[in-house]
């Protein structure tokens, strides 16, 4: 009994997304002459070089974006050789991204940066105040009660602050706060859209995933807004 196809290597190693159609080459065992390889679950137009190699042309569509692949080899089990046949084990193939595929990834995660940094606290009248999504929520939907009713709160309401502590507060210091926490809020947003500037001026892939977007410019949390 023979046994199925065994892929061990191939070259090569990479190509940029989107570029001209290439030769691929598989390194391995039991290929036949019916042995034909395959591109993410697509046949290809192959040639078994011997029993060890076969060749075959990956068209410039099958590399559409930047990514993995898989690489297989199939033997139909009615072989002229009477080879049992089947499918081979997968390897993955990683295509380079375009340099509009790295530059949306990087822009991705300046976003999730921001909103890290844009979630944590925020400093006003000498205090740290919590600026998770529940705590924005409420700062709005507060200051917007506030200014409702001339600017007034309930007397004795208070706010809690990042350390857990109720502090007291009037109409006019959460309305205060409010603009604090949206000053620091929009000063991040506008330095993420001058990293994303940055990065979209950039004219390689290696340079835009090598752009350091974490260690310049992001408000201080702990600065006075």
């Amino acid at each position: 009994m023979n046994l199925a196809p065994v892929i061990s290597s191939f070259s090569p190693a990479t190509v940029d997304a989107n570029s001209a159609s290439f030769t691929l080459t598989i390194t391995g065992t039991n290929f036949v002459s019916s042995s034909v390889a395959y591109w993410n679950g697509t046949p290809l137009s192959s040639v078994v070089v011997s029993g060890t190699t076969i060749t075959a042309t990956v068209p410039q569509a099958s590399v559409p974006t930047g990514g993995n692949y898989t690489i297989q080899v199939f033997t139909p089990e009615s072989a002229p050789e009477e080879y049992d046949g089947g499918l081979s084990n997968t390897l993955i193939f990683t295509a380079n991204m375009t340099l509009s595929e790295a530059q949306i990834a990087v822009c991705l995660k300046i976003d999730d940066f921001m909103n890290a940094q844009n979630s944590n606290w925020f400093t006003w009248n000498g205090d740290t105040w919590d600026c998770n999504l529940t705590s924005k929520q409420n700062i709005i939907g507060t200051c917007v009660l506030a200014l409702a009713n001339g600017g007034n709160l309930p007397a004795g309401t208070v706010w809690r602050d990042y350390s857990n502590v109720n502090v007291p507060v009037t109409g006019s210091d959460m309305i205060h706060m409010g603009i604090a926490m949206f000053s620091f809020l929009s000063g991040n947003y506008q330095v993420a859209w001058a990293h994303k500037t940055n990065v979209r001026a950039l004219t390689t892939v290696e340079a835009v995933l090598a752009y350091d977007y974490q260690s310049t410019l992001w408000l201080n949390p702990n600065t006075e807004y």
